[in-house]
This record gives structure tokens, C-alpha cells and sequence, in this order.
């Protein structure tokens, strides 16, 4: 059992209270003889400590400037009664604990006279026993044996200690060390580190209430310059070539009379590669040791005391002898394997620059600019390694601008509103991503919340968003940023219970920046995890009306002006939509992938996403850009100082876009535009998202969403929108069920009854919200396609007519009028379009064992007749649209083409979507419409291949799902072939749209099927 509380002596409440020892902080300049930066962390903690907080209190001081001195000293402006010191490594706790116990540190500087010593324990193993620290002043220990964590059947005593030391504080925000000080949280705690900011970019605890400069360390000769020796890449080659180069120099090095008394280091990134790389220097003669946390304690001691006393000069290391680890006759750096940081590479610099007198040698570090091999290494780390400068003279301008950009950050979050306790505004790191919006309008948007900083009622505290508890909301006082954080309780799906419920927090940012001239707009950045939050901000705004995405145009060149180090992932959206089982999205990932793409990978695509890797001052990363989606993004958080000038940067690069270094990404690629008007042109044909095909949806009262046909025109009573209508029925049985509108930035209107749809059992959804989550894709008679706000033209316009297979039946006994048998038995003139088609279909030589023709006109058709083939191996599917004229001779009319065409680009599906047998199956047997009639062929055959035999289900292409090879025709006789090219000849207008209609017909199609025309001559 654990003995809980400590038995106190009356020795051990004076030590520090100067009963046993006399303290000098000051006496007069230069006595006693402290540095700089200690005189300075002592002053601060005094300051600190005056006021009634219990705040831990950070001090930053450069490795090297004594920061151990300082740790020594703090117990005396306190008179602590026990002193708890925490460190990293038992080699930090060995020096410490040998530091407390001799204060030699303190007496060389003539800062203490003793009569006697603290008791100090170095704890090395967990205690038994809390009054096992009962006589200790200074109890030195790492939180592997100090934590609370580590004690959960009976923790410490809070008032154990009064005065909490924590070295290399950096450390400070992981579990168990933040345990430690949560626990002791009425002790006064000081944190000590060189590094106050950490990879992660988690926050250190306490306040940051002192921070000497390296610049000054530097200019007051604490440190000694460190001549780095980069070799090139030419001297090297592989990893192993360039590691026989580096031995051959640091030995060299090492081998100079300078270098006499010098220890050696060499860094390794794993214990394999350490000694790899210790076999190396023994093979050129140099008597070198492996150290690393896998060894035992005792052969760790001993190859420390070699190294201190002389007997071994050089040690190759993974981990150690970096972090707190004073080795005052390191002086050459054999650097094999570079940190990824920079708060490791300055630590290790830190080591090799120390100033000691008994070591006046110059400081050696031996690297290669092998760049490549290490691809990951961050920003100026980066550029450290390329460059051939002294590091000594590089890093303190670094660091000492990330601890000055923090406390910019602390003084820019004071200016919003204050946040409750659990939120910390400075360590609030929103990911650099946005959705960016113009505004149409040159009056401000939401003027109150900007201008004013009102924000809506809807969105002030404690208020329900979507589900979620606004948890704070305020607005910046230049009007710039609005933040809202919102808490909600998520609960994994597989779990139908409280239990395991944990709250969920979303940041959420709105930025403006105005225009800097009256011809640009303003710009809006939405930054959200959820959009349909995102929607209801600009709603509750007014913001949606008065604005739209941003143009894909300029997005792009933003983007295409960032300098490219390579690309990553490219994605193309079909130009022409999709189906199923052809993509309507093609993803292309790898390194340098836009160096691979062919022109066949970006025919009819335009540019959806694109993803490069981009380094600037602060590091590598990945940037994005979805220009339909108005979305640009960058793989780093900032804080939120930072996330301001990132967006500053952003929409400078938006209205003045830079010159792009790297040239235009993928210039062969259409990037689309922002719709500002709709085309001079008529729109063919409409065709929902593939994800809302197939799908299961339904509409209510009317059936399956799949059944409903959507058709455009333009709007007569409302300028610059398209009026959408949805349609069930063929013919006279035609009926409008919802009708919506259309405008420039891709929202979609009902304009009368809203129309709900639902997908199985779940909820009922509007079609309007429904069209605008998923934007439909319209077609226009001159090639152009419409994706939401986006349009694209990618088709080449300077061919004559498209390539496709066109035929000549004889239609001198067809009544072109006529479409169907019943239209030609009424007119009296002639067989009907389809009765001169079927013969035609009938006629063709067979290219399976196996061919059937199949009628199936009506609403909702695959197509008038459909002809399937099938061969051993080989499965065909051909879809015939036929229509009848507008005339009774053939000519170049229009609207001879348009439903025909527009039928056959929606038909697309069917030739890939295995679903298609199912479906056909339930026509021929009058379980589905329109009714399916075989014409030629066998129907017991075809009803097996469709699962609807009830027997042979193996043979049944509803299970095997072959893959099919397409025909998709269109049957005008109208058309007449001859006067078309004539026409084109001539350049007249209807011939023009003809041809139009006819490549976008081809250039739909073709993706997945061969297309042909029957028509006359």
C-alpha cells in the first residue's frame, strides 16, 4: 500500500529560505556575474509571481544561455519548501539532481554561499511510498516516475511540492507531463525550454512571460559560429555513396590538429543506421561507439563518462545526446540523417555552438545537399541544408520570428470577444481551406455584422444550428472575421446508446476583404465543416442572393501562380456528365502526374481538382483547388493571426494574380468558366448527377425518380435563368410535375409546388435542395455544357461534320410525318419512321448467334427499339431514337433534331448499367413500362437472359453482368445529308446548328457507345 503523506522536517522548510544558504540575485553590475538572459528569466519570474495567479510561467532561453542556472535559482525567489523538477531523460536527471546537490553552477558566479546541501533524491524508479520524499528539498525526476498518471490507486499529495521546475518544456503539453502540473496545480510552476513552439503546433501551458532573442544571444557571443561544410550532389549519389563522402570529410575534419581535443558526433535516424554508420568510421580508423535508449542504463553511463573524460572522441547516436545534454567538447557534426524540424535541428545546432573555454575550436558541420533523398524536410529546414551559410547566423532570425509572430497572435485574439474558460482563443489553428464567393453587389454584404459587428439572433450563443450549440460567436472589431464554434454530441454509428456519447466542436470562420477597386469584387471565405451550416450562414446574411463561387478562371490562375515543387492528383470532370459504369469524374494521383497524362486521359474532361506541393519561408505543403466548387485549400493549420494574412494573400492572388513561375497547370485542359450568361444557343437536354440515377429514388406519388424526364428552355418572364421542368408520360399523355427555375450561379428555384423525393425509408427531401446539392448537367445545341455555376466548351469547333456511321434507307414508301403505325394509318401517305426502321434493323447481317430487336416506345423508353446480340463472349446492346419530320421532304431542319438527339444522350445509361437487364426483364412481362415487345428473336431466351425464366438463373445476365459493346443511333429522315453539306458550304444558320447538334450528339455518346445516323441523302 501507499503510504500517502509525507512526514516533514524542520531542516527541509529553511533551505531555500536562506536559514542554510545566503542567495544573491543582485548586488551591483556585474555582481554577481549572471548573463543576460538569466538576469532577465529571474526579473520576469519575479514580476510574474507578484501578481496573485497561479498561471505556470514559460521562459524561452537560447540552449547554451543557462537555462540550468536558472532552474538552480528559482527555488530561492520562492523560498519552496520541496522542489520538483521534471526532465525528459535520465541523463538531463542525472545532471540536474548533480547540479541541485553542489550548486556549482551558482557559486562560479558568486550567486550563493552555502553552509550546507539540499537533500535531493533523483527518483529512478515510481515510489512505493509518498513518504519515501519526505526528507527531499529537490526531488529530480522524469514523468515515467513521477506522473499521477502512473499512481492511479493513490496519487501524490497536491501540496507535496510548492515549486514545480519543468525542463525542456516543450514536452509539457503530452499527457503525462501535463498530468503533473494539473495535479500540483496550487505550486508555482516554471517552464523552461529553448524551443517554446513545437511540431505538432500544440500550445505550451502557462503564459509565455520571457524570451531572450538568439539575435542577442548571438551578438553577446554565447554562442560560437558554426561553419557548416555542404557537400553537393555531385560528390555524392546513393544514400550509401553519400554516406562514404561524409565519413571521408568529418574524419578529415576531425583528423586536423584543431580538432584535437574535439568530440564527434554522428546523427543517425534509426539504431540500424547507427551502427551501419559506426561501422563506416571504424572501417576509416576512427574508434567510435553506438548510444542509443535501447542500451542498459549502466553501458549508457559509461560511454557518457568516456565522452566527458576524453577516453572516446566520437559516438554515433538516433535520439540522445541532443535534448538537454551538455557536451562542451562537441564541435564536429557528421549529419547523415537531418531532422524534419526545426525545433530538433536548432536543439542539435544548440549543442555544437556552446561557447567553452576549454574548447576555443571552431564548430564543424558536415552535410549534403541531398535534398531529394529527404523530400520531407520542412520549409527553412529546407533551405538550411541547400545553402552553404553559417547555421549559427541563420536560425536565430528564424526562431526569434516565430516566438515574436506568437505574441502578435496573443495581442490580435484580445481583440474578440471574450471566450468562455475551456476555450483558448491563441491556440485556436483553423486548416487553411475555403470556399470563395464574389459578391454581385458593390453594397456590402451583412453591413451590420461587418461593419457594425451585430451579429443575426439566430446565430448568437446558445443558440441550435443544425443540430449543434453555438458555443461562441463574435466578430473581429475591423470587421474582417467572424468565428462561431459550435458543440455537438457525436455518437458512433455502431452504437445505439449514451454511453459512449463525447462532444464534437466545429470551427467555423466567415472572412471579407473589399475589393480594392470599383471594377473587382468583394470577396467572401467561408471556412466550414459542414455545408449545410455554411448555406445557413450566408442565409441568415443575406449573403447567398448577393453572391456567387468565384470564378473558375481566376481561382485557377491564383493557383496556377503558386511556385510548383511537383503535382500530386489531378481530377477531370466528364464534359459530358456520366452514367453508369462510365465515369462522370477521373482521378489521376502520383508524383509529376501531369507529366503522364496522354490526350486521350483529357479528352472531353475539364479540370474538376488539382493538387500540388509547394514550399515557401515556413514549410512544405500540399495545396488544392476544386474551381467548380469554389473550394482552395493548403494541408497546415495557422493560427488564427496567420489564417488572417492567409486569406489577405489569397484574394491578392484572386484580384492580381502573379505570374505563374511554373507555367499554367495542364494549359491542355479546360478549366470551364463562370456562368455570366447562358449560351446563344438552345438547351437539348438535361441530365441529372449519376448519383441521383439508379439510386432508388422516388418521388412521392409519381414512382421511381429514374422515370422522370427534365427538360429546359429559357425563361420569358425572368431575365438570365433557364426554367426546368420535370415531365412524366410520352405524347398526349404527357404532364408537367414540377417546374423550378435556374439562375447564373447554379441555385435552383421551385417556382411553384415543391416536389419531394426520398430514397427508401428516409427523409423527404425537396428536389429543389436536392438539384442544388447535386447540379444537373444541361447540354446546348453549340456544344456548351452547364454544371452548376460553371460552363464549359471543349469541343472542337472547326470540323465539318462528326464522325459517325450514316446510312441511307429507302424511305420513298415512308410517310416521314409519321413516327409511329398508328400516326401512318390515320395520315393514309405510307409505312410509318419505325415500321421502315424495324425492316431496316431486320435486314442487317447478324453479328452474334443471338439477335433479337426489341419495340419499346413510350415515356420512359431505353429507346424505340433496342437490338441485342450475343455471341459466345461477345454482348451488344444497340439503342435506335427515331422521330419523325417536320416536313414532308427532307431538308436541314432543327427541330428535326432536337428530341431525337436529346433522347439519345440520355439514354447513355443503359449501356452500362447492368441494372439494364432487370429492368428490361420486368417490360417484357408487363411488370415495368413501357411495355417491352420482342419483334425478332426468341422471347424464352431473351426472358432467361433477363432472370425472369425461373430457371437457368446462371445463365441470366442479371447475375453474370457481361460487359456490353454499345450503338446508340438517332433515325431522322428528315434530315437530308446532301443539303447539309451545301448548307455548311454556305455557312447558314440552321445547317450550323445542325452540325451542332450532331457533334454534341457524337461527343456525348461516344464515350461509351459508336454512334450512327439514319437519315436521307
Amino acid at each position: 500500500m501507499f503510504d500517502r503523506r509525507p512526514v516533514l522536517s524542520d531542516r527541509q522548510r529553511g533551505f531555500f529560505s536562506f536559514e542554510d544558504a545566503h542567495f544573491r540575485l543582485y548586488e551591483s553590475a556585474g555582481k554577481p556575474a549572471w548573463r543576460n538572459p538569466q538576469l532577465g528569466a529571474l526579473g520576469a519570474l519575479l514580476a510574474h509571481w507578484s501578481l496573485p495567479k497561479r498561471t505556470p510561467a514559460l521562459l524561452s532561453l537560447p540552449t547554451g544561455s543557462g537555462k540550468s542556472a536558472v532552474a538552480l535559482a528559482a527555488p530561492f525567489l520562492v523560498a519552496a519548501r520541496r522542489v520538483l523538477v521534471v526532465v525528459p531523460s535520465g541523463e538531463l536527471r542525472r545532471q540536474l539532481a548533480d547540479a541541485f546537490r553542489d550548486f556549482a553552477l551558482l557559486k562560479r558566479i558568486d550567486a550563493v554561499d552555502l553552509g550546507c546541501v539540499p537533500r535531493v533524491r533523483e527518483l529512478k524508479k515510481r515510489v512505493q511510498s509518498w513518504a519515501e520524499l519526505a526528507d527531499a528539498e529537490v526531488v529530480v525526476a522524469s514523468p515515467s516516475t513521477i506522473s499521477p498518471v502512473h499512481y492511479s490507486e493513490l496519487p501524490p499529495p497536491v501540496d507535496l511540492f510548492d515549486l514545480l521546475i519543468i525542463d525542456e518544456a516543450h514536452h509539457s503539453p503530452a499527457p503525462t507531463w501535463r498530468a503533473i502540473i494539473e495535479h500540483f496545480e496550487e505550486a508555482k510552476t516554471v517552464l523552461l525550454t529553448a524551443t517554446p513552439r513545437r511540431l505538432d503546433g500544440q500550445k505550451l501551458p502557462g503564459e509565455h512571460i520571457y524570451h531572450y532573442p538568439l539575435k542577442q544571444a548571438l551578438a553577446e557571443q554565447l554562442f560560437k559560429p558554426v561553419a557548416p561544410l555542404i557537400l553537393d550532389n555531385s560528390a555524392c549519389g546513393s544514400r550509401e555513396e553519400t554516406d562514404r563522402v561524409l565519413v571521408v570529410k568529418a574524419v578529415e575534419v576531425m583528423s586536423l590538429p584543431e580538432h584535437a581535443t574535439s568530440t564527434l558526433l554522428v546523427r543517425a535516424s534509426s539504431r540500424d543506421r547507427a551502427v551501419m554508420l559506426a561501422n563506416l568510421y571504424k572501417q576509416a580508423g576512427v574508434s567510435i561507439e553506438v548510444l542509443h535508449s535501447g542500451l542498459g542504463a549502466p553501458r549508457q553511463r559509461q560511454i557518457v563518462e568516456d565522452l566527458r573524460s576524453g577516453l572516446l572522441r566520437a559516438v554515433s547516436v538516433v535520439g540522445m545526446l541532443v535534448e538537454g545534454f551538455d557536451l562542451p567538447s562537441l564541435r564536429v557534426l557528421a549529419y547523415h540523417d537531418k531532422h524534419k524540424s526545426l525545433p530538433a535541428t536548432a536543439q542539435l545546432i544548440g549543442r555544437l555552438a556552446r561557447v567553452d573555454g576549454r574548447f576555443p575550436q571552431p564548430s564543424v558541420l558536415v552535410a549534403a545537399r541531398d535534398i531529394d533523398v529527404f523530400p520531407e524536410l520542412q520549409g527553412v529546414v529546407r533551405s538550411l541544408y541547400g545553402e552553404d551559410s553559417d547555421w549559427v547566423s541563420i536560425l536565430p532570425g528564424i526562431i526569434d520570428e516565430e516566438i515574436e509572430a506568437d505574441r502578435r497572435n496573443r495581442e490580435y485574439v484580445r481583440q474578440f470577444r471574450d471566450a468562455p474558460p475551456d476555450l483558448v482563443l491563441d491556440a485556436v489553428q483553423p486548416l487553411r481551406r475555403v470556399v470563395i464567393r464574389e459578391v454581385v453587389k458593390r453594397t456590402s454584404t451583412a453591413p451590420r455584422l461587418f461593419e457594425e459587428g451585430v451579429i443575426p439572433e439566430e446565430l448568437l450563443e446558445g443558440k441550435m444550428l443544425r443540430g449543434q450549440t453555438i458555443l461562441y460567436s463574435s466578430v473581429n472589431p475591423d470587421g474582417t472575421t467572424w468565428m462561431i464554434i459550435t458543440e455537438s454530441v457525436n455518437r458512433p454509428h455502431w452504437h445505439n446508446a449514451a454511453g459512449l456519447d463525447v462532444p464534437e466542436y466545429q470551427l467555423h470562420l466567415l472572412s471579407r476583404r473589399l475589393a480594392p477597386r470599383t471594377d473587382l469584387s468583394d470577396l467572401l471565405f467561408l471556412n466550414v465543416q459542414d455545408n449545410g451550416i455554411g448555406r445557413d450562414f450566408l442565409d441568415f446574411l443575406g449573403a447567398r442572393a448577393q453572391s456567387w463561387l468565384a470564378d473558375p478562371g481566376k481561382l485557377h490562375a491564383a493557383f496556377d501562380s503558386l511556385e510548383r515543387l511537383s503535382v500530386s492528383s489531378v481530377g477531370l470532370r466528364n464534359t459530358y456528365g456520366g452514367t453508369t459504369g462510365t465515369p462522370s469524374y477521373r482521378m489521376f494521383a502520383g508524383k509529376g502526374v501531369d507529366r503522364g497524362l496522354r490526350e486521350a486521359d483529357t479528352a472531353f474532361g475539364s479540370l474538376g481538382h488539382a493538387m500540388i506541393q509547394v514550399a515557401d519561408d515556413e514549410s512544405t505543403f500540399t495545396a488544392g483547388v476544386a474551381t467548380a466548387k469554389g473550394k482552395y485549400w493548403e494541408t497546415r493549420y495557422s493560427p488564427l493571426l496567420a489564417y488572417e494574412a492567409f486569406i489577405d494573400s489569397l484574394a491578392e492572388r484572386l484580384w492580381f494574380p502573379p505570374n505563374a513561375v511554373t507555367g499554367q497547370l495542364l494549359p491542355q485542359v479546360d478549366r470551364g468558366s463562370r456562368l455570366t450568361e447562358w449560351p446563344d444557343a438552345f438547351p437539348i437536354a438535361v441530365e441529372l448527377d449519376p448519383a441521383l440515377v439508379g439510386m432508388s429514388w422516388t418521388v412521392a406519388q409519381e414512382g421511381p425518380l429514374d422515370e422522370v424526364t427534365f427538360e429546359a428552355e429559357r425563361a420569358s418572364d425572368v431575365r438570365n435563368c433557364l426554367v426546368l421542368r420535370a415531365v412524366v408520360g410520352e405524347e398526349d399523355a404527357r404532364r408537367v410535375i414540377w417546374c423550378g427555375r435556374l439562375d447564373l450561379t447554379g441555385n435552383v428555384e421551385s417556382a411553384g409546388s415543391e416536389l419531394t423525393i426520398q430514397r427508401g425509408y428516409g427523409v423527404t427531401t425537396p428536389l429543389s435542395d436536392l438539384l442544388n446539392e447535386r447540379p444537373p448537367v444541361i447540354f446546348f445545341s453549340n456544344g456548351s455544357t452547364v454544371h452548376g455555376p460553371v460552363i464549359v466548351n471543349s469541343r472542337i469547333r472547326t470540323r465539318a461534320l462528326p464522325a459517325a456511321d450514316y446510312h441511307f434507307p429507302d424511305w420513298s414508301k415512308t410517310d416521314i410525318t409519321a413516327e409511329t403505325r398508328n400516326q401512318a394509318a390515320s395520315n393514309k401517305q405510307g409505312y410509318s419512321v419505325h415500321e421502315t426502321l424495324e425492316e431496316f434493323l431486320k435486314s442487317r447481317p447478324r453479328r452474334g448467334r443471338h439477335r433479337w430487336l426489341i419495340h419499346n416506345d413510350g415515356g420512359g423508353e431505353f429507346a424505340d427499339y433496342v437490338v441485342i446480340e450475343v455471341d459466345v463472349d461477345d454482348v451488344s446492346i444497340g439503342l435506335w431514337h427515331a422521330k419523325y419530320a417536320g416536313g414532308a421532304r427532307p431538308s436541314v431542319r432543327v427541330v428535326d433534331l432536337q428530341e431525337v438527339v436529346a433522347q439519345a444522350i440520355k439514354s447513355r445509361r443503359w449501356i452500362t448499367d447492368p441494372s439494364f437487364w432487370g429492368e428490361l426483364g420486368k417490360r417484357l412481362t408487363g411488370q415495368a413500362a413501357p411495355k417491352a415487345t420482342v419483334c425478332d428473336g426468341s422471347r424464352k431466351q431473351l426472358l432467361v437472359l433477363c432472370g425472369q425464366a425461373g430457371r437457368a438463373e446462371n445463365l441470366s445476365f442479371t447475375r453474370t453482368r457481361p460487359v456490353v459493346r454499345g450503338t446508340i443511333a438517332i433515325v431522322q429522315p428528315g434530315l437530308s445529308l446532301g443539303k447539309l453539306r451545301t448548307k455548311l458550304d454556305d455557312e447558314g444558320l440552321s445547317a450550323i446548328q445542325v452540325r451542332d447538334l450532331l457533334a454534341v450528339f457524337a461527343d456525348s455518346v461516344s464515350q461509351v457507345a459508336t454512334t450512327t445516323v439514319l437519315c436521307s441523302e
